[in-house]
């Protein structure tokens, strides 16, 4: 008979046991939840940043090869047009000195 009791008060004691256990394990997983979600919000305004951050860094440098290109495509044009100037100072003094050769071997 006293085993019997004791059984049963052991039997409660588990249950009520059991019972905190549970509604612990249900609170530290409600607040896992919750801090799961702070974070993912966390991670979602962070992202939102970083990504603001290189539209701007995208559009500067998006900015700069413009810029780059413009003056480029200007030293381009300016080579293009003194180019017949040169080429024409160039061919008159390889004729110059074709001229001269063909001068000095015809008067010796």
């Amino acid at each position: 008979r006293v085993l019997i009791v004791l059984l049963g008060l052991l039997g409660r004691v588990l249950i009520v046991l059991l019972g905190l256990l549970g509604r612990v394990l249900i609170v530290l997983l409600w607040l896992l939840g919750r801090v799961l979600m702070e974070l993912l919000w966390l991670l979602g305004r962070v992202q939102r940043v970083l990504l603001w951050l290189l539209g701007r860094v995208l559009i500067v440098l998006l900015w700069l090869l413009g810029r780059v290109l413009i003056v480029l495509l200007g030293l381009l044009g300016r080579v293009l047009m003194e180019l017949p100037w040169l080429l024409g100072r160039v061919l008159m003094w390889l004729l110059r000195r074709v001229l001269m050769e063909l001068l000095w071997l015809l008067g010796r």
